[in-house]
């Protein structure tokens, strides 16, 4: 799943007024089937939603992975600059007639 796609399910089960894009093309979407009891109540076999459970995990998943990436990257860069040499400032020479 692209970075995108978690941020868009993220802002849609956040949302104040409902859904934000087609639940269908979601990965979250899923349906579930009624038991008969709540079935006849409702008057329908199979439910819609999204499942918001796994959005969070998913989240909190991917920012977890994605920190360990940033910690991994922060001590390749410090070791990279640990080999570059450190060179001495040019002297500032002034310019004739000052």
């Amino acid at each position: 799943m692209r970075d995108i796609d978690l941020v868009n399910a993220l802002r849609c089960i956040s949302s104040e007024d409902g859904p934000t894009g087609d639940c269908k093309k979601c990965q979250f979407y899923k349906t579930v089937t009624l038991p008969e009891d709540l079935a006849a109540k409702v008057g329908a076999w199979e439910w819609s939603a999204c499942d918001v459970d796994a959005v969070g995990f998913a989240a909190a998943d991917r920012i977890a992975n994605q920190n360990t990436n940033i910690l991994a990257l922060q001590l390749e860069i410090e070791k990279l600059r640990g080999q570059v040499p450190r060179r001495m400032p040019l002297p500032i020479v002034p310019e004739e007639g000052m």
